[in-house]
């Protein structure tokens, strides 16, 4: 990006209350295992690196989409509902 890296921009979106909960995926054609673990470190879902394998990172995005709408599922769930029903959500 030309005026801002990718871990800024997660600073920025970890740091406002509208945008800290979603899901970031960082995709970088840098494999620096040091760059990796601080974007981790800041919040980041996942790193993945170019070239990616197409299907990685469907899976990647997959999983990160089915946890979040799991996770809010479970946060509109009144907490007086019977556990067996929480769990199936």
């Amino acid at each position: 990006m030309p005026d801002m890296g990718g871990a800024q921009v997660l600073g920025l979106l970890k740091a406002t209350p509208q945008t800290t909960s979603i899901p970031v995926v960082i995709h970088s054609d840098r494999s620096d295992s040091e760059e990796r673990a601080s974007v981790l470190r800041l919040g980041a879902g996942d790193y993945v690196e170019r070239p990616f394998d197409l299907l990685v990172l469907r899976k990647c995005l997959e999983h990160h989409l089915f946890h979040t709408r799991n996770t809010t599922l479970l946060a509109d769930t009144p907490p007086s509902a019977p556990h067996a029903i929480r769990r199936k959500m």
